[in-house]
């Protein structure tokens, strides 16, 4: 069988779905496809995010990644708002701790780390407070530290609930999805590319193809042509399982950490339902579709947070989860690429869509609308 539509999406989590909402409201009455490997929206990436909703204070500025959190988050929200996405505003402070005496350098690093981001801050235009270590006691009497720069616009959603959200509007716009379709191939012909999924003699034709496999992305994106380097790390989550949790409120609370790192560091986060996670780390992972076969133990994450939450023990975690985020750099700071590949039948390839993008999710669905609209 052969099915010929306007625009063909790979990968129906929360970048996909966004794309195809996007494309469904801008060109009514367009033949809109995604294929989804899995049986139902967000099962992969998407349905493992933490749920929290940056400022983009993290983020180097010159980036996409940061522009998308500035602009994205605010649309998330507003989302939420409307559709009834479960959402609530909590703030986060980032700390600097004093250190073990024979460790007295990670003050140096700390210094440096905080300059960066209020660096970062003021480039980007984001609002910050510097907290001493009494004032942070005041809303986080568990934590500990010598001082802080707090950011207020920061949130937390349903992560899961977002990306359904997103998927329903999607089709009641008239996008259509077809799920348990891992796409086997692409081929580019004159006039558009064929695909076609396993387990099926199907092919799946369109002149407009947009790479949003997530995980997968680089596959595809080797099937049409266009290799990509793609890394792939592993990150960890601990669950407070005692009452300890409870000494925890919403603010959200992060390392002093350089950047540079694969990650914003282990770090603690209360989400929407009350329970309280440490992580993530960051492993590097050689294949994203082999089960992880080792966990990390609890004592890495309590040595990593004890130093600003000094109660916290192993006893009082639990493995909760890991999920995986693809890098386009195996070290340093790495962006998102989202690029138009080629000449004549649109190829746009949609690689290292990791955090923050949930938060950039719906800037990142105006930005490939944009640039097909611009091609066009």
């Amino acid at each position: 069988m052969r099915t010929v539509s306007d625009y063909i999406i790979v990968g129906a989590g929360i970048i996909g779905c966004a794309i195809a909402r996007e494309l469904a409201q801008r060109f009514p009455g367009k033949r809109i496809y995604v294929l989804e490997k899995n049986d139902a929206p967000g099962l992969e990436t998407s349905r493992l995010n933490s749920g929290v909703i940056h400022s983009g204070l993290h983020l180097n500025p010159k980036f996409l990644k940061a522009q998308f959190a500035r602009e994205g988050g605010k649309k998330v929200i507003e989302f939420c708002k409307a559709h009834g996405v479960p959402y609530r505003k909590c703030g986060m402070v980032i700390v600097g701790n004093m250190p073990k005496p024979k460790e007295v350098a990670k003050v140096f690093f700390q210094l440096i780390a905080l300059s960066q981001l209020v660096w970062r801050a003021r480039r980007q235009c984001i609002p910050i407070r510097f907290f001493s270590g009494k004032r942070i006691r005041q809303f986080q009497p568990a934590i500990r530290a010598v001082l802080g720069i707090g950011v207020e616009e920061v949130y937390m959603i349903d992560p899961i609930a977002c990306t359904r959200a997103v998927y329903d509007e999607a089709q009641k716009l008239g996008a259509v999805f077809h799920f348990s379709r891992k796409v086997k191939s692409v081929e580019r012909g004159r006039n558009g590319y064929f695909l076609k999924t396993e387990g099926s003699d199907d092919v799946f034709e369109s002149i407009r193809l947009i790479n949003a496999a997530g995980l997968g992305a680089h596959d595809i994106a080797k099937m049409a042509g266009y290799p990509h380097d793609v890394f792939f790390y592993s990150g960890e989550y601990y669950r407070v399982k005692t009452e300890k949790k409870n000494r925890m409120n919403n603010v959200l609370v992060y390392p002093a950490l350089r950047s540079g790192s694969p990650g914003l560091g282990i770090h603690i986060t209360k989400r929407l339902d009350g329970e309280v996670y440490l992580g993530p780390n960051a492993s590097l992972r050689a294949d994203p579709e082999v089960p992880l076969d080792q966990r990390t133990p609890p004592e890495v994450f309590v040595d990593a947070v004890k130093p600003f939450w000094p109660e916290i023990t192993a006893a009082d975690l639990e493995w909760a989860y890991a999920g995986i985020r693809p890098k386009t750099a195996l070290h340093g700071e790495a962006d998102f690429i989202i690029s138009k590949e080629s000449e004549g039948p649109t190829l746009i390839n949609l690689i290292g869509i990791e955090s923050p993008g949930l938060t950039a999710s719906l800037s990142i669905a105006e930005h490939v609308a944009d640039m097909i609209m611009n091609n066009e």
